[in-house]
């Protein structure tokens, strides 16, 4: 999809449960990707990964009640700022990722014991 294509229409949804993640296009251009976590679809590309911009995006869709996110403290601002009802969540792949990274640094730490022994 590129940054041209038409929003998807959601305005006649009662409730959506929104994923706010940042994305880059090949490496080149780096924007903020919003999609409907439970249906799928790609809501929106924002151009820009700035939490004004967000913010301003999410004023106009007051729909949106739980957010999903990374850990970006930018992001949280933003949700906070425009919808301060909506309940903000961590993004499940991050949770892995985060897990993930830390058993990945325990065995490392612990690597050098273990070959000793």
């Amino acid at each position: 999809m590129n940054l041209e294509s038409p929003p998807m229409a959601f305005s006649g949804m009662a409730k959506v449960t929104a994923r706010i993640a940042r994305f880059s296009c090949l490496g080149q251009r780096y924007g903020t990707l919003i999609c409907d976590c439970e249906r799928r679809p790609v809501i929106d590309l924002l151009p820009f990964r700035e939490p004004a911009t967000v913010a301003v995006w999410l004023r106009g869709h007051p729909q949106i009640e739980i957010d999903a996110r990374n850990r970006n403290g930018g992001y949280a601002g933003a949700i906070s700022e425009a919808l301060p009802d909506a309940v903000q969540v961590a993004d499940r792949c991050f949770l892995l990722q985060n897990a993930s990274d830390s058993f990945l640094s325990v065995i490392c730490r612990a690597m050098p014991g273990i070959r000793v022994a």
